[in-house]
């Protein structure tokens, strides 16, 4: 997966839409996101995990936060209800894909900061070609990064020590090794490397079955 474009709307700290590029050359695939504290940062990284599994909370998180959380303040407080939410642009596979989860807040009554949310249908489609079904949109994203790994990939550096912790894990760390690797695309080198080296068996025997001829060959002719 590449991360190419992130809208957000009304989430956290980020008033009304505010868009960001994260395109980037291939030989150097990563974004850093560099700010002072309490600028929206991890806000960036719990609307990317949002847009992609409808749940803005890291993996093994010790305090959960609901989605009315990330309803922006100043839209709360400007308007009686008012849309939020994130839409991610990435390409996987040589293919481009856009997807959005996006839900409705309006402002709870008899309280001053709390809001009421709806979620809307979440949206997910390739560029240019399918809707995926929103039955079918988990599934999709599953398998392109489990949520399991994200956080390894999607990387909060102040949650270094807490990773550490979890590829301790027996098998929660197994099943996150395994990922990993799976997402860095260990499994198909290693199969590579096997295809390889038994075509390249298969070359040794096909030569040797060439040079066995080629003397026969000479032997008739002489």
């Amino acid at each position: 997966m590449k991360l190419m474009r992130l809208n957000l709307q009304n989430w956290g700290p980020f008033v009304g839409q505010q868009e960001l590029e994260f395109e980037c050359p291939d030989e150097a695939p990563v974004v850093l996101i560099h700010g002072e504290n309490m600028r929206g940062k991890t806000s960036i990284m719990r609307a990317l995990r949002w847009a992609l599994y409808g749940n803005p909370n890291m993996t093994n998180e010790l305090q959960e936060r609901n989605i009315g959380d990330f309803a922006n303040w100043d839209a709360r407080d400007s308007q009686e209800t008012f849309t939020f939410g994130a839409t991610l642009w990435f390409e996987h596979a040589g293919k481009h894909y856009e997807i959005s989860r996006m839900a409705q807040a309006t402002k709870a009554k008899g309280s001053g900061t709390q809001v009421n949310v709806v979620l809307d249908p979440p949206l997910m489609k390739e560029i240019g070609g399918e809707t995926i079904a929103i039955s079918q949109i988990d599934h999709r994203i599953s398998s392109i990064l489990d949520a399991k790994v994200a956080d390894f990939f999607l990387f909060d550096g102040e949650r270094l020590d807490q990773f550490e912790e979890m590829l301790k894990a027996d098998e929660s760390g197994m099943f996150m090794r395994e990922q990993i690797e799976l997402a860095l695309g260990v499994p198909a080198l290693l199969n590579l490397r096997d295809d390889v080296e038994y075509l390249f068996v298969l070359a040794e025997e096909q030569t040797k079955k060439h040079i066995k001829a080629r003397i026969q060959n000479k032997k008739l002719q002489d």
